[in-house]
């Protein structure tokens, strides 16, 4: 990504149990360089939108998505949602191997 990413919206999908921690940071750091994170912790509202209709808003927003990969990301359903419905809307999926082994990154997004 460039040095020009200001306000560039990067929808961030993990496991809490597995990564809850670290895509803290991470989406710390992305703002220090001038990303826009969307981080569930943070951006989550309560506008009394259906939380998947808030999700699917904000990956259609996102210029990408970063899966951080883990053996819980790859087991979430709601990960799986978050990547299938990046892919169907044309939002590239970046994976971030965390824990686990290369060949743990599902082969439509490694």
């Amino acid at each position: 990504m460039s040095a020009n990413a200001t306000n560039q919206r990067l929808f961030l999908s993990y496991a809490r149990a597995d990564d809850e921690p670290f895509v803290e940071k991470l989406c710390h750091d992305l703002r220090r360089l001038s990303f826009d994170p969307w981080y569930d912790r943070e951006n989550m509202t309560n506008d009394g939108a259906p939380f998947t209709q808030a999700i699917g808003d904000a990956i259609r927003g996102s210029v990408r998505l970063l899966l951080v990969v883990g053996p819980r990301s790859i087991a979430s359903q709601y990960c799986r949602g978050e990547w299938q419905k990046a892919l169907a809307e044309c939002v590239p999926v970046l994976p971030l191997l965390r824990l686990g082994e290369y060949d743990s990154i599902p082969a439509e997004i490694g």
